[in-house]
């Protein structure tokens, strides 16, 4: 079949970070932004944590099933409740 990516900037572990959203099937590719049981890492010289809850703030405006993070394992299910989960840790850095 075909799928159709939408291209979302998040920065704060990186500068050049990015996340893929597929919306027909709710799928986010979250590369090093939110992992199952946590976020990128903040204490790098590049990390901003402040850009970080940014980009967590826009993937909670996407209706998201299945999170498949950069590595670790696959968030299958209420995956914007793991969103809300990594914006409060964002904030408490």
């Amino acid at each position: 079949g075909e799928s159709h990516l939408k291209v979302i900037t998040t920065p704060g572990h990186t500068d050049g970070d990015i996340c893929l959203f597929e919306p027909s099937d709710n799928l986010l590719f979250s590369g090093d932004t939110i992992f199952k049981r946590g976020i990128g890492r903040l204490d790098l010289p590049t990390a901003k944590p402040e850009m970080m809850v940014n980009s967590i703030e826009k993937l909670l405006e996407l209706e998201v099933e299945k999170i498949y993070p950069g590595h670790g394992e696959v968030v299958n299910k209420k995956g914007n409740e793991f969103i809300k989960r990594a914006l409060r840790m964002a904030k408490n850095f």
